[in-house]
């Protein structure tokens, strides 16, 4: 989804003008052999995603699952 190359990658970067942050898990990056520059430019990063939603958290964000 967050691929350069991905079929929403233009809805991705409405997303981001829309004012929403898009992150990839570097992790995640490296256990799919994926580069910064095969990601959408829109998309930021961040070392571990669990950890970023721990941080959230924290801060008073939650994180709800569908």
């Amino acid at each position: 989804m967050l691929k350069a190359d991905a079929t929403t990658a233009a809805r991705v970067a409405e997303a981001k003008v829309d004012g929403v942050t898009l992150n990839a898990c570097q992790n995640s990056m490296v256990g799919m052999k994926l580069k910064p520059e095969d990601m959408n430019p829109v998309v930021t990063f961040v070392p571990s995603g669990a950890g970023e939603i721990v941080k959230k958290q924290h801060v008073g964000y939650s994180y709800f699952r569908p």
